[in-house]
């Protein structure tokens, strides 16, 4: 059987020929209405006008490895509780006690709310209560104004609690009971992220380094990358980035004549010198897997001040950062990974 689209374009061209009969005339205006309906339709699939001949398909471009399971010696991304048998594993955080201590939570709605908390802890730490009192109580003021929408906007966990409580995993996965469960929105700017900072810095690499300023050692741990469990929740973006600050890319870094190198404080007009991190995306979805994710994967997102290299050899801060929309899912088991010898 010819298809809708070789049937009228044979068609057209027989009532195209001069010695084209009435009845044939007749059967044209019948294939005038199919050809469109049959352009409508299925247009892709007949490769446009019958003069040019359909474009060949690019070739598929491979998926990174932490999205696409790697056939390597770390073995498959899956759900086996066990890692594979040539991997070590060093805890970052598993949640285990119910918190997430040492954490912080931020997004693009309740940021503001945490301005004023930061503002008025710097009057309290600097011993100014009674000078600053009428800025105190305007402090607070636009504090509590602002925290029905923080509050509306951030599920789980609840935001001003500190340390950030996880979870009961509803009966358990492997040997874990507790996960940092996440969810909120909708973010409308940049959008939020939870993370915290290495102190002191971490050297990932296999080298020794001898910190110039402090002449403190860093030792090796010669670390590959950070693994972690992850699932949504619901209804949720799935396009979760995991990023790392060191020198060139973390806000709170101070080696650059005391702060640092990138500008924490840009806006979307200009952000060329913003503080852009090394990170990489994972894919979650809707059960549980464990998902490895290489330094040499990771890359800068390429809206903010460029590093002149990614410095391994002194981590700053971790974060799970999730861009606009709204968020539902769960994270557990946050390690180091890194071949065994």
């Amino acid at each position: 059987m010819k298809s809708c689209c070789s049937g009228a374009r044979e068609l057209r061209a027989a009532a195209a020929r001069p010695e084209r009969s009435a009845a044939l005339a007749g059967c044209w205006r019948r294939v005038q209405v199919l050809a469109l309906l049959c352009t409508s339709l299925v247009l892709g699939a007949c490769g446009g006008s019958t003069d040019t001949p359909r474009p060949e398909g690019s070739p598929e471009r491979p998926l990174p490895g932490y999205l696409d399971p790697p056939q390597t010696s770390l073995g498959r991304v899956g759900t086996s509780c066990a890692p594979p048998p040539n991997v070590e594993l060093v805890s970052i955080e598993d949640f285990e006690l119910g918190a997430a201590g040492g954490w912080y939570l931020s997004n693009d709605v309740c940021s503001v709310c945490q301005n004023f908390v930061n503002q008025s802890d710097a009057i309290r730490n600097a011993n100014q209560q009674t000078a600053r009192a009428d800025e105190l109580a305007q402090l607070a003021a636009s504090f509590a104004a602002c925290q029905p929408g923080c509050l509306a906007a951030t599920q789980s966990p609840y935001y001003f609690d500190n340390p950030p409580v996880a979870e009961p995993i509803a009966g358990g996965r492997c040997d874990s009971r507790y996960a940092m469960h996440i969810a909120g929105g909708p973010f409308t700017d940049w959008g939020g992220n939870m993370g915290f900072s290495f102190s002191p810095a971490l050297n990932a690499t296999n080298v020794d380094v001898t910190d110039s300023t402090t002449r403190e050692t860093r030792k090796a741990q010669n670390y590959d990358g950070i693994t972690f469990w992850g699932r949504l929740g619901g209804a949720s973006g799935n396009n979760l980035r995991i990023e790392v600050g060191e020198p060139h890319t973390d806000q709170n870094y101070t080696g650059n004549n005391g702060g640092p190198i990138c500008n924490p404080n840009t806006t979307d007009d200009n952000s060329d010198e913003g503080c852009d991190k090394f990170g990489a995306v994972a894919l979650l979805r809707g059960d549980w897997q464990r998902f490895f994710i290489p330094f040499a994967e990771m890359r800068q997102a390429g809206w903010g001040r460029r590093a002149e290299q990614f410095d391994l050899s002194q981590l700053l801060s971790f974060s799970l950062f999730y861009a606009q929309g709204t968020w539902d899912f769960w994270i557990d088991d946050l390690a180091f990974y890194r071949q065994k010898t």
